[in-house]
């Protein structure tokens, strides 16, 4: 009862941590990254769509995007982190139903199916489930238990409809895999591996449309390697790395524990299990193989990114089913529930990080997710700012800290010149953006005017005391249409304890070029909306 009331407690404690991101993002659906293809749509919808990205076809990504902003008319991503939540549910129903059709005894389904929710919804892969752009991680994953499903089903016995179902399932699911992203190609060699083990018959057809699909998306349809991507190359160390779980290293404990009892056990499991039992771990294997080829000559560290923890820790499923599968042999009870047990240890336990200096924690992995998902929204709006700026011939001098894609895609977002316009709260956020707020008398100080060979130092502080949250910012003109621009959005608490305001951040300390495009600087103006306070003027040359 213990065990259960645990892991139960860690599986609703996931839950409510995942569904806060999903509600966060739909309130703010920021992009971030790779998520501004959704807007970009080059060449037209249906070239678009089977376009290839990096090395991946997200198909069904690109078309809920579509259904989004053409149907829903809201901001491409905006749902996807419901979706992910989806498809996480869907993964634990799936693998609940797959402990229910490999197991006999009904205490060890229960708990089984338990243990693999808890691996399903654990922290260490916060980058996918805060990122909109990673749903198609968790539909590997539901295709990946569904493909273990369909092993499940007795080479004998079963009905003429489950028959018909298991062979349109065998034809479809290489092709729905290879849409949804690369890794749809580990999933298709490891279906067809563990199909042959199930049956010629089912083996074969599962070999014919993994053939097909293969050759269609990476020969019939123009498919290349990135050319910013590192030349392939395999280095072991970071192979076992991602395998055995990168940052949560939890997986390689309960992976070394699974296969000592198996050795000291010596008992066989079952034959009809094994296809089933194999395929969430040889899927794994051939995924950490793939990413191992293509992307170990970015560097050792990068093995412990955690978008890779959503596909490695499908290695820990086969890891508690081959335990239960022993226990499940044994008549006596109660029998010791170690898969559950290791489960609760290396996540809520969080062992062996908890021992390392440095180690991320169960907790400490909520709240990267949290810190990443105040990270994207920062630089959504840091970017929205300046694409603003740049709608008003102003350039902001210090950029936001994301590269990609570069500024311009989103200054063209904003100015309605792409496929995509931008709705909801894209709207509203460019509405509250720096050229379009309240207006109000600026309170500001100059603290420090300093001059430098090629440069002019500014420091102080400014805000609206009608609206404090309004953003302002330093403009130096040349005497040219375009202008430099630079944001006050430096911490000054000493002003925001002095003046009661809800935010330190305040305060400009800027070094403004003396010349740009061959002018000389003539003046700096504090500006907002409707403000405009002049605070540095060029000499005059007597």
């Amino acid at each position: 009862m213990l065990l259960t009331g645990l892991l139960f407690a860690g599986i609703i404690d996931g839950l409510i941590n995942i569904l806060h991101f999903a509600i966060s993002h739909w309130q703010q659906p920021s992009l971030a990254g790779d998520s501004y293809i959704f807007i970009m749509r080059q060449g037209g919808a249906v070239h678009w769509l089977f376009a290839q990205h990096n090395e991946h076809r997200i198909i069904w990504a690109k078309a809920l995007s579509l259904f989004e902003s053409e149907l829903l008319k809201i901001p491409p991503g905006q749902s996807a982190l419901f979706q992910s939540l989806a498809l996480i549910l869907a993964c634990s129903g799936l693998w609940s139903w797959l402990s229910q059709r490999l197991l006999r005894r009904k205490d060890l389904q229960l708990i089984t199916a338990l243990t693999g929710c808890l691996l399903l919804v654990n922290p260490w892969q916060y980058e996918n489930l805060t990122w909109e752009f990673q749903t198609p991680w968790f539909m590997i994953n539901a295709l990946v238990l569904l493909c273990a499903l369909l092993l499940s089903v007795p080479t004998s016995g079963p009905s003429s409809q489950v028959l018909r179902i298991q062979i349109l399932l065998a034809l479809l699911l290489p092709w729905i895999a290879l849409s949804t992203t690369g890794q749809g190609l580990a999933l298709a060699i490891a279906f067809s591996a563990c199909a042959w083990l199930h049956s010629r018959r089912l083996g074969a057809l599962v070999n014919l449309s993994a053939a097909l699909s293969g050759l269609t998306f990476f020969v019939l349809l123009p498919y290349h390697k990135p050319g910013i991507h590192p030349d392939l190359n395999f280095n072991l160390n970071y192979f076992i790395r991602i395998w055995l779980g990168g940052q949560w290293q939890g997986l390689a404990v309960l992976c070394v524990a699974t296969t000592a009892v198996i050795l000291v056990r010596q008992k066989p499991i079952r034959r009809d299990s094994w296809p089933a039992l194999l395929m969430p771990g040889f899927f794994s294997l051939l995924f950490s193989g793939m990413v191992t080829l293509s992307r170990s000559g970015l560097g050792l560290e990068t093995a412990s990114s955690s978008r890779y923890v959503t596909h490695s820790l499908m290695l820990g499923l086969t890891a508690v089913m081959a335990l239960a599968l022993l226990d499940d042999q044994s008549l006596r009870k109660p029998t010791p529930l170690l898969g559950a047990f290791l489960a609760l240890l290396t996540t809520l336990g969080s062992f062996p990080q908890s021992l390392q200096i440095g180690g991320l924690s169960y907790s400490g992995a909520w709240v990267e997710g949290k810190n990443l998902v105040r990270m994207h929204l920062y630089e959504f709006a840091c970017r929205t700012r300046q694409a603003s700026l740049a709608a008003n011939n102003i350039l902001l001098l210090e950029y936001c800290k994301a590269s990609y894609p570069p500024q311009e895609v989103i200054n063209s977002y904003f100015s309605m010149e792409l496929p995509v316009q931008p709705l909801g709260w894209h709207q509203k956020l460019l509405r509250q953006s720096i050229l379009n707020n309240s207006s109000g008398t600026v309170s500001y100080i100059l603290d420090q005017k300093s001059q430098h060979p090629t440069t002019i130092g500014l420091q102080g502080w400014a805000f609206v005391p009608s609206n404090p949250g309004q953003q302002l910012y330093l403009s130096a003109d040349y005497g040219v249409k375009e202008q430099l621009g630079f944001l006050v959005d430096q911490p000054r608490m000493d002003v925001k304890l002095t003046h009661n305001l809800p935010s330190e951040y305040v305060g400009f300390n800027a070094l403004v070029p003396q010349s740009y495009k061959g002018k000389n600087l003539h003046k700096v103006l504090l500006k907002g909306s409707s403000q405009s306070v002049q605070i540095w003027q060029e000499p005059l040359i007597e």
